[in-house]
């Protein structure tokens, strides 16, 4: 297997977004009209949604504190989903102070409820060790495969990446080989990544 440095200097060349699994935009300007009327009445998903919008700027002013007051309004009625965007703010800063370890919790509620970009931010702040006394690569690589094992592509690329940088992984290739043919049985795009790896482990390893 190539030797290539454990610690790649990502948080000091491109921060955090290069990192953790980041929301993308809103599609579209939604009704926002409607969707406050609804936030307003305790749906939980339009609260979610409407958090996406400030967060975003998109129908509304960009206002993050905005989108923290919404997410958390979703979060304390357990909606899953909003666990991992209050995160996502709680890392970054945005809206709320940078707080890793109120992250780590968020995650880990997000995680447990099935949320599998969730659970790969929180194999990431693990992998990193935010919000820990220190990194913890080998919690981090079971979080990564039970995201994987789940359907997350991103944690099945971030395994297969974990695969080549660290000196050594712990479980693999042998894990890799185990969770690709999981994943090639059930169909889900992630095993064509590990695939690969695997297969360049086998051939140049």
């Amino acid at each position: 297997m190539i030797r290539l440095p454990t610690r790649l200097p990502v948080l000091a060349c491109a921060g955090l977004l290069v990192i953790l699994a980041a929301h993308a935009p809103a599609a579209k300007a939604p009704d926002i009209a409607e969707l406050l009327r609804r936030a307003t009445a305790g749906d939980a998903a339009a609260q979610v949604h409407l958090g996406v919008a400030y967060r975003d700027g998109v129908g509304v002013k960009q206002d993050f504190r905005q989108a923290v007051t919404w997410y958390k309004a979703a979060a304390d009625q357990k909606r899953p989903d909003a666990y991992d965007h209050l995160g996502w703010m709680h890392v970054l800063g945005h809206g709320t102070p940078r707080n890793y370890p109120e992250a780590r919790r968020l995650f880990e509620l997000g995680a447990q409820a099935g949320v599998a970009r969730a659970a790969y931010n929180l194999a990431e702040m693990t992998y990193l060790g935010l919000g820990l006394a220190t990194n913890d690569p080998a919690a981090a690589w079971a979080l990564l495969e039970q995201a994987a094992r789940a359907g997350s592509s991103e944690s099945c690329a971030r395994l297969a990446t974990l695969s080549l940088f660290e000196p050594d992984p712990p479980g693999a290739p042998a894990a890799l080989a185990d969770l690709t043919d999981h994943l090639r049985r059930r169909g889900l795009p992630g095993a064509a990544r590990v695939l690969g790896l695997q297969y360049y482990l086998d051939a140049f390893g």
